[in-house]
C-alpha cells in the first residue's frame, strides 16, 4: 500500500533560530528538536503542544535521541562540547558529560543495563566512547579504524552488537 506523503498533520513552531536535529521517542508520542541556539524544545506528537524547552547547551545541538526504553523518558543530546542526559518529563538534565567533544550518541538496547556510546570529528575521532549514562563515567574506548568514526548504530535485535563506520571505507561490528 502506499501512502500519502503529501498530507501535513501539524506544523510545529516555537524555535528562534534554525532548527539542527530532531527524535522521536520510542512510543511514537514525544519528539525533541533542537535549534542553533542550543535550546532544545519537547513537543506532544499528537496535539503539537510544546511540553518543555530545555536549558542551553553550549554550542549547537548536533544529535539528540531518546532512550530505547519506550517508558523512559530519557534524551540524550550532544554539542561539540558537552553530552547531557535528560528526564524529559521533569525537563531537568541528569548529567552533563563535560569535554566529550562528541557529534553523535546512541543509546544501548539494554534496559538493564544501559550503555551510551558517542563519537567525535575532533579528539581522538579514531575511537568510540563506551559511557555508563547512570554515572557519566567513560567505561572504555573501542579503537580499530585508520580514520575518523563516521557513524554508529546499535543492533535491534541483539543487546550488545554495535557497528561504526568509517572514513577509512570499513564497518565494524563490536560486541
Amino acid at each position: 500500500a502506499v501512502q500519502n506523503w503529501d498530507c501535513c498533520l501539524q506544523t510545529l513552531e516555537g524555535h528562534r533560530e534554525e532548527i539542527r536535529c530532531i527524535a522521536l521517542s520510542m512510543d511514537g508520542q514525544t519528539l525533541a528538536s533542537a535549534s542553533e541556539d542550543g535550546i532544545i524544545m519537547t513537543w506532544d506528537v499528537s496535539t503539537g503542544e510544546c511540553l518543555q524547552v530545555l536549558e542551553r547547551h553550549v554550542g549547537w545541538v548536533t544529535s539528540l535521541e531518546f532512550s530505547r526504553a519506550s517508558h523512559d523518558p530519557i534524551l540524550v543530546s550532544v554539542s561539540s562540547q558537552e553530552i547531557k542526559i535528560w528526564d524529559t518529563r521533569k525537563a531537568t538534565c541528569l548529567r552533563t558529560i563535560h569535554n566529550a567533544t562528541a557529534c553523535q550518541a546512541i543509546f544501548s538496547r539494554s534496559q538493564a543495563s544501559p550503555l551510551l556510546v558517542s563519537i567525535s570529528k575532533v579528539t581522538d575521532a579514531k575511537a568510540i566512547s563506551v559511557w555508563d549514562p547512570n554515572t557519566g563515567d567513560c567505561l572504555d574506548r573501542l579503537k580499530g579504524h585508520q580514520k575518523r568514526v563516521t557513524s554508529v548504530a546499535f543492533s535491534p535485535c541483539s543487546l550488545s552488537h554495535l557497528a561504526s563506520g568509517s572514513a577509512d571505507n570499513t564497518i565494524k561490528i563490536w560486541d
